[in-house]
């Protein structure tokens, strides 16, 4: 076997249960890389805005074992690094079905798993069969035995490090501030500190390894980070109230006196702001004296006064965040643990972590770019602070002015699309309006010699009405004329005719009546003067005996 992991404790079941599931909503495929340390399990959305990753340590398996040498098969999922300490280390990568994966870790229903073993066989002794295939044996307490071989694809692992440039970034930013203040500071933030230099010192995929601490008169907004720690209880009991399908975002709030957490729907409006769905919010405000520690990257304006009370809010997804927090326990008796959530400026990823023995969890998503809050422009900030726990004890004094820059999310493309410039129909190429007196188009448009005399249904005073608003239609200017591809409903003005007088119906029913009787005389000339055949005049007439010679008229 190139690789072999088992577990038999049912609670570890149901993790691994747990984490399959959740991963699966994130994306259909669910990748694996294994290495001599650790195996991760990690998705990655279509749209690169959330991102979902689960290692599971080598002690977290009764039995482990890998063997990246002997690989033969697959050997597109090989990969070479470096680690930190020089030495060269192999891993391996692929892809697997997360819904058929879910499936099989599923626990049946009055049993339970009492051995599980996911196992790679891609060395040179593999039946062609069983090449590039996950070999799954569980072994239940009822003495059933399954096997399962779903087909994987080999990949190459293209780590995400946003969870190692925020660390980095976080001791750089405080952990200065625990050497000079050893005797003040909260244990559970030195605790966080020596956990994140220890993994710092121990990633595989780590491209900045050097500290760079910022002392005091350093630090500018391109520095901003933020921290809330808290157990994992505070935040599982707000969501099991919550359902992703009415709620769809999230909100976290926090100032040095509260944390605020919010899911609302925003509202949708139609044409004449008609309003097509409600807002709606759930909302729960925490002390942070509930909190396990909490720091914040303050503003100040030039005069060293606070702007406001150091509010720090962001705005992501529910329905991934809600999906992730279910890889804990199922149970809320077992929500042991503290949940840590770092975040920068509005629009850069939120990285959550919570971890558990043998089993690190972390979700990285795309949070909300707009950059109003409270009707100010976050780049009018001109100098920062920071404060760390301040229940706690910690802080320090203003720092100096710095210009803030916009920062790229590093899940988002380097560079965005721009906006297409739309312009309006009444306007031209150029962004000029058009002639006034153009005339508005419309979609049957009478000839020049043609005019209103078509009346019977009407009665004089509407004709007079009619004839007053084609006046005036002609002495007012016309509305602007649209594109040539819009068709618009509209009434083209009338040329003045001091010829035309007005009739009433007697006369203009006595003018047709004389037409049609000349159009009578006319043919009846006509066919004096011209002899038709009998049989060509049959076929001229009517369509047979019982049809009319000629329809009738309007006057008959």
């Amino acid at each position: 076997m190139s690789f072999k992991a088992t577990f038999q404790d049912p609670e570890k079941h149901n993790t691994w249960f747990r984490t399959v599931s959740a991963l699966t909503t994130v994306r259909k495929e669910i990748n694996f890389t294994i290495t001599s340390a650790e195996l991760i399990a990690w998705a990655i959305n279509t749209t690169d805005t959330t991102l979902c990753q689960v290692k599971f340590a080598r002690s977290f398996f009764e039995d482990y074992e890998f063997k990246p040498y002997d690989i033969v098969f697959g050997e597109d999922g090989v990969q070479m690094v470096t680690d930190p300490h020089g030495n060269d280390q192999k891993l391996y990568s692929f892809e697997v079905n997360g819904k058929h994966l879910t499936t099989i870790s599923k626990k049946p229903d009055g049993d339970s798993v009492n051995d599980f073993t996911i196992a790679i066989n891609n060395t040179a002794n593999c039946p062609d069969v069983l090449a590039n295939r996950l070999l799954i044996h569980i072994e239940m307490s009822s003495l059933i035995s399954k096997d399962y071989t779903p087909q994987f694809t080999p990949i190459k692992y293209d780590p995400i490090v946003i969870d190692l440039k925020y660390k980095r970034k976080f001791l750089d930013v405080y952990g200065s501030k625990s050497l000079s203040a050893q005797e003040t500071l909260d244990y559970r933030l030195s605790e966080i500190f020596a956990e994140a230099d220890r993994e710092l010192a121990t990633a595989l995929f780590n491209e900045n390894n050097k500290p760079n601490p910022k002392d005091v008169d350093q630090l500018t907004m391109a520095d901003e980070i933020n921290l809330v720690c808290c157990n994992q209880a505070l935040i599982k009991n707000f969501l099991d109230n919550c359902n992703p399908n009415v709620t769809e975002e999230m909100k976290l709030e926090i100032s040095n006196q509260k944390l605020c957490v919010t899911a609302f729907t925003k509202a949708i409006y139609g044409k004449n702001n008609d309003v097509l769905r409600n807002s709606m919010s759930l909302s729960n405000t925490i002390n942070t004296s509930d909190l396990e520690c909490h720091c914040l990257f303050l503003k100040e304006n030039e005069r060293g006064d606070r702007r406001d009370d150091g509010t720090k809010s962001i705005v992501f997804k529910l329905k991934d965040f809600k999906n992730f927090m279910s890889i804990g326990s199922s149970s809320k008796s077992n929500l042991s643990g503290n949940l840590n959530m770092w975040f920068c400026h509005r629009g850069e990823p939120l990285l959550v972590e919570f971890n558990k023995p043998d089993v690190k969890s972390e979700l990285v998503l795309i949070t909300d770019s707009s950059g109003i809050v409270n009707g100010e422009n976050e780049n009018a900030i001109t100098k920062a602070t920071t404060a760390v726990s301040p229940a706690k004890g910690v802080t320090t004094e203003p720092l100096r002015a710095e210009p803030f820059f916009s920062r790229v999310s590093p899940l988002k493309p380097a560079s965005l699309p721009t906006k297409e410039i739309r312009r309006s129909p009444l306007k031209t190429m150029d962004g000029s309006v058009p002639n006034k007196n153009s005339v508005t188009k419309r979609l049957f448009v009478k000839g020049d010699d043609e005019h209103p005399l078509s009346l019977w249904d009407h009665e004089e005073d509407d004709f007079q009405k009619e004839r007053q608003e084609h006046d005036e239609a002609i002495l007012l200017p016309a509305p602007a004329e649209r594109s040539r591809t819009t068709i618009g409903w509209g009434r083209k003005p009338l040329e003045l005719d001091h010829n035309i007088k007005q009739m009433d119906k007697q006369s203009m029913l006595k003018q047709e009546k004389r037409k049609y009787l000349q159009e009578l005389k006319d043919e009846q000339k006509k066919q004096k003067t011209e002899p038709m055949d009998s049989s060509v005049h049959e076929s001229q007439e009517g369509l047979g005996p019982t049809q009319p010679n000629k329809p009738k008229g309007l006057f008959d």
